[in-house]
């Protein structure tokens, strides 16, 4: 499980933590605290609640109703011609935009976390010091991306396996 929280904090870019602390209105240093708590949290409610997500969802842009729309932002991040950036960036992107109303970050943090969010939420506020508030979003901002970056691990190893 390390080596999956190692790859999934390397593809949270400098630059996407600069942009979740301008959302959060935090600075960047409590915004990467506060990140580097939940990673580990979120890469665990994922293999806890969803043990096979790479083979179970695939390619979450194929299955847009999973998760609360997930795949919704997948998709408009992928568009061609929109001149949204692929791949993390193109989800925070969907994300901070506020595309489904919020509702995707919302719908697959239910699904990562359920019952614990609350726990969760406290666990990372302390660590970080940050507003329970603002943790919070920051949860449903990271969720899908911690997502994408699990199943995309997950598909690389799979292939590495091969």
């Amino acid at each position: 499980m390390a080596n999956i929280i190692e790859f999934i904090k390397k593809e949270i870019t400098p630059d996407m933590v600069k942009r979740i602390s301008g959302e959060l209105g935090e600075d960047t240093a409590k915004t990467q605290q506060a990140i580097d708590a939940s990673v580990p949290l979120l890469a665990g409610g994922i293999s806890t609640q969803i043990p096979d997500a790479a083979q179970a969802v695939g390619d979450p842009a194929a299955q847009p109703s999973m998760f609360g729309g997930f795949g919704d932002v997948v998709n408009a991040a992928k568009k061609p011609g929109t001149g949204a950036p692929g791949g993390l960036e193109g989800i925070l992107g969907g994300t901070l935009g506020g595309m489904l109303g919020g509702k995707a970050g919302g719908g697959i943090l239910d699904g990562i976390l359920g019952g614990s969010q609350a726990t969760v939420q406290n666990d990372v506020a302390k660590a970080s010091g940050m507003d329970p508030q603002k943790v919070m979003r920051l949860l449903t901002i990271l969720a899908p991306i911690v997502f994408e970056a699990y199943t995309r691990y997950n598909k690389q190893d799979s292939a590495d396996v091969r």
